[in-house]
């Protein structure tokens, strides 16, 4: 039997003898007119399980507990699925994904925090009103756009629609906001350019703030599903929330 878990399950006729059943787990199943003979049980569970009319003889039990610890399941998961694949997607998407959005939500936030041109407020608020917009509708709007772009089933559809967040923006502006202007007006004096100053000083001075978004930005991308759902239907780029619901709908381990 290539299943491990039986829930609800009939099972007649079966004829087994001189075999032996390792980490096999029946729940709340029946079993009629079988015959089982000289076998040996090695950790397996029978919970709430009928017998009727069966001849069982000679049986051996070999730490047969309903509490027992196995690394079994790991190996037979990562061996009859392609769970190390998506992890690594998994992986490359969290890091990938966090980085870009670091880099633009930190020129991002300084143009809008330090540099003065026409419009940034009113280019700020508009900005900020987007928050307003349902995430729904934008889900569906980017779904569109990569699959008028040909980027279904590729990293870059799963990554680019990721990278911007106007809530981190509006976070990281608001704390670089706070470092007094003294110090960008000495640093201009010394000859310091606008990057250097920003890498140099306004990093640094937020970096519990730019550590928090990265956490918070990691956590969001590891336990997302929606889209990673709709970008990919290719196994080859799912990630571990698609793939373990994927091996979930197709009954493996189980039955339906």
């Amino acid at each position: 039997m290539s299943e491990r878990y039986f829930e609800n399950r009939e099972f007649t006729s079966l004829q087994l003898t001189d075999e032996t059943i390792k980490y096999f787990e029946f729940i709340d199943c029946t079993f009629i007119d079988c015959t089982v003979e000289k076998c040996t049980l090695t950790k397996c569970r029978f919970s709430e399980c009928t017998f009727v009319n069966c001849h069982i003889t000679d049986i051996k039990f070999d730490g047969t507990e309903a509490n027992y610890l196995t690394f079994e399941n790991y190996i037979f998961a990562f061996t009859q699925v392609n769970l190390s694949r998506y992890f690594l997607n998994t992986v490359i998407f969290s890091v990938v994904t966090t980085g870009l959005m670091l880099i633009v939500t930190v020129l991002a936030a300084f143009a809008f925090s330090r540099l003065h041109f026409k419009g940034r407020d009113l280019a700020f608020t508009l900005f900020l009103a987007l928050m307003m917009i349902p995430s729904e509708l934008v889900v569906l709007t980017n779904y569109v756009t990569i699959t008028e772009l040909n980027l279904r089933n590729t990293f870059s559809g799963l990554i680019l629609p990721s990278v911007t967040s106007v809530f981190y923006i509006y976070l990281l502006r608001e704390n670089f906001s706070q470092i007094p202007d003294t110090l960008y007006y000495a640093a201009k004096m010394d000859g310091t350019s606008d990057f250097k100053y920003l890498w140099k000083v306004m990093v640094p001075i937020c970096r519990p703030t730019i550590v928090t978004i990265t956490i918070l930005k990691v956590i969001e991308c590891w336990n997302s599903y929606v889209w990673p759902r709709l970008a990919a239907d290719d196994s080859a780029y799912f990630l571990l929330s698609v793939g373990i619901q994927d091996i979930r709908d197709s009954g493996f381990g189980r039955e339906n």
